[in-house]
């Protein structure tokens, strides 16, 4: 039988969930539990201290042993105690718990305000509704590598990719919660935190944008569940269309693919999408509102009176698929590069900011500027752990674009990348009176750049160009926990200019 219940136990579950992956907030905690953590970390320190002087004995070994169980075991016991206050709060009877939600109208996203009953409160609220409606996202990499299988099979087909619109902010509430009340298996106080949720939304909401008793607060952390949720008819209907050999949706990206059985039975395929989305309350991207169609249709098909081969292309999940079909022969040549909004959005914007980040701080220290700006190239270009994180994700130009590996050598979109980091560092200006001191300064520094950072080496040589970002020395942490205001660490001054 689940445990559904918003208990010590179960928020200790998650905290040592979220710990393992690096998320530790300090503000969910007591000023004694903090010093039992440093303690701890203290005698951590001295271990492998000493062990850089020598081998330890089996004594000594036994002994930091004991002393981390003993802390481990007091940090346990008070955390279950704060928990315990966190779950006090959640279930009372007489103050009824609410969500304070927090309306960030830049980023147009609402987060649940940071205190740490509440925090808790969602988590708990998330793996409720996972493990009771078996909810599970996508993989995006496992999606690009179907399409590329089946789209260059070389079968006649017809291939649609579509995008629904405003999808968390259409998503009717009442269908919402019929489905949500349907679910014997969901414990009523989690369906009641998710009503009080909901109210607290409606209220908080911008009404000019999202109607009343429509929509899903995009970005706190159980609407991607329920969005899944309410989806799941959807893709049960579009999957059992005749003749649709492959569908996947990732959040509200669609593509279908279809192979009639002969061309004569070949029917308006997206019609009957659009029916199927619009029966249920929602709306494709498709222009008819004026605004710029996420959707397409791409027929490949031999042409009797012209059998010249069929050149498409189409964009789905940041990468673009540039297909050519050759109807006599049977043959879909497929590659795909990163998308145009990837490029500009991830790369050339990012590579413009810091450039014109260093020419304005480099007038105050160059050194400094010059270093912070040369870490954010190594960012962009190469590979890296995520900061703070337990379970060694990795992240970068390889990790991030992976999927270019099935091109097999074809990497147009990395040449590109480093035409423009070529371009973009050519406005790189450093104070005069550096450059006039240093005979070519700027061409030295340039020359520096373009010989050490590289897009497509970063792809191809993810090892070699493995990365780790942290302060240099104490120093430089000082300045920028000085600059920021508070402590701070490499990976987020990285991207401060990029936010």
């Amino acid at each position: 039988m689940l445990d559904q219940s918003f208990s010590s136990s179960n928020f200790n579950k998650i905290f040592l969930k979220e710990n393992r992956k690096g998320n530790f907030d300090k503000s969910h905690f007591t000023e004694e539990y903090l010093k039992k953590h440093q303690e701890f970390k203290n005698i951590v320190g001295e271990k492998l201290n000493l062990k850089k002087t020598r081998a330890l004995t089996e004594e000594e070994l036994d002994n930091f042993a004991e002393r981390l169980e003993k802390i481990n075991n007091e940090k346990e016991e008070i955390r279950l105690s704060v928990f315990e206050d966190y779950s006090n709060v959640i279930n009372n009877q007489n103050t009824p718990f609410q969500f304070k939600i927090v309306y960030n109208s830049t980023k147009e996203v609402y987060t649940v305000e940071n205190d740490a009953a509440s925090y808790y409160a969602i988590k708990q609220l998330q793996r409720n509704i996972y493990k009771t409606f078996k909810v599970i996202q996508a993989d995006r990499n496992k999606i690009i590598k179907q399409i590329f299988n089946i789209a260059s099979d070389g079968f006649p087909k017809v291939i649609i990719k579509t995008d629904i619109k405003s999808f968390y902010e259409s998503i009717p509430q009442d269908k919402l919660f019929k489905k949500i009340e349907n679910n014997t298996l969901l414990s009523p106080f989690s369906k009641k935190l998710i009503k009080r949720l909901f109210y607290e939304f409606e209220d908080k909401k911008d009404k000019t944008k999202i109607p009343l008793g429509k929509g899903v607060p995009r970005g706190i952390g159980i609407s991607a569940y329920l969005s899944e949720l309410y989806m799941r008819d959807i893709d049960k209907e579009i999957k059992t269309l005749e003749d649709v050999i492959y569908y996947a949706r990732y959040v509200d990206d669609i593509i279908v693919i279809i192979c009639p059985k002969t061309e004569s039975k070949k029917r308006d395929y997206l019609s009957e999408i659009k029916r199927i989305v619009n029966e249920n309350l929602l709306e494709l991207k498709d222009g008819s509102d004026g605004e710029e169609s996420k959707t397409k249709e791409i027929p490949l098909f031999e042409n009797k009176e012209n059998n010249d081969p069929i050149s498409e292309e189409f964009k789905y999940l940041g990468y673009k698929f540039i297909l050519k079909h050759f109807p006599k022969k049977c043959k879909t040549d497929l590659t795909f590069e990163i998308s145009d909004n990837k490029i500009k959005e991830k790369y050339i914007n990012r590579l413009e900011a810091l450039v014109e980040t260093y020419n304005n701080d480099s007038k105050y220290n160059e050194k400094r500027a010059r270093k912070i700006m040369l870490e954010r190239i190594k960012f962009l270009t190469g590979n890296f752990h995520l900061n703070n994180n337990k379970k060694n994700i990795k992240s970068g130009v390889f990790y991030s674009n992976r999927m270019l590996e099935l091109n097999y050598n074809n990497f147009e979109s990395l040449d590109f990348l480093n035409s423009e980091l070529s371009r973009i560092i050519n406005n790189l200006s450093p104070p005069v009176i550096i450059h006039n001191e240093n005979n070519n300064f700027k061409e030295k520094l340039i020359d520096h750049i373009l010989s050490n950072y590289d897009f497509k080496k970063g792809f191809k040589n993810k090892e070699k160009f493995f990365y780790t970002f942290n302060f240099n020395s104490k120093e430089e942490s000082s300045f920028y926990s000085k600059k920021f205001k508070r402590i701070t660490n490499k990976f987020e001054v990285i991207k401060s200019i990029w936010k």
